[in-house]
This record gives C-alpha cells, structure tokens and sequence, in this order.
C-alpha cells in the first residue's frame, strides 16, 4: 500500500467511526451495479463516476453491443448450424466494428479481437 492508500483508509475509518456515513442518501439501500465488464478493473470507478456525471464514453457502450452480438454469432457457429451468407455478413458487420472500436479505446488492452471464420464456416477463434 502506499502511504496515500494507507491515509485514505485512515480517514475512511476515521469517518466511519464519527458516524458520518450514516446519514447519506440512499443508506440501507441495494447498490445498483452495472454490468462493467469492459472496463478493466482499475478504471471501473474512474468511469462509473463519469457515467454517473452523464460523461461516459460512447466505446463503453459499444463495447457491450459487441460483445453481445460475438456471443449470438459465436452459439450460431457453435450450435452446428450451416453458415451462409447471412451469416458471413453479420460477421463482417461485426468485424467493421470492432475495428472502429478498437480505433477509439483508449488502450490496446481495451481492444477485442475480431470473429474469424476457417474454411467451410469453422470457427477459428
């Protein structure tokens, strides 16, 4: 821990103890948590507190709607359905964005790889 982790939780404790949590809005209330998935641990709070200001950035969205549409395609490939044309085009829509998604992440750890299809509708990967 460094010494502003360790006199952060100091006064953490500290306000703990005078009781100046207790009368903060929304006390003995569930916490309503998001599904954060795409963002990595360490910026979780860093975003949650721009969300929460209206000032989330639009590639935390868009990386759940593709995330959403790999996981159809990925049980469409996965369930031993033939793949047609439909299919290689949904595919290729989804590899269009990915690759605009990965041109505005903020970090290359950010970036999610694109849907790839072997020879005869074989998932690669």
């Amino acid at each position: 821990m460094t010494i502003f982790e360790v006199l952060a939780e100091r006064r953490i404790a500290e306000a703990q103890r005078d009781g100046s949590f207790d009368r903060l809005p929304g006390r003995g209330r569930r916490l309503e948590l998001e599904d954060d998935d795409a963002v990595p641990p360490e910026w979780r709070a860093a975003f949650r507190l721009l969300k929460n200001a209206g000032l989330a950035p639009d590639w935390l969205s868009q990386g759940r709607e593709i995330e959403t549409e790999r996981a159809r395609l990925l049980s469409v490939l996965a369930g031993g359905t033939l793949v047609d044309q439909a299919h290689l085009a949904a595919i290729a829509t989804l590899n269009r964005r990915i690759d605009d998604f990965n041109l505005v992440v903020p970090h290359a750890s950010l970036q999610k790889p694109r849907l790839k299809v072997g020879r005869m509708g074989e998932r690669e990967g």
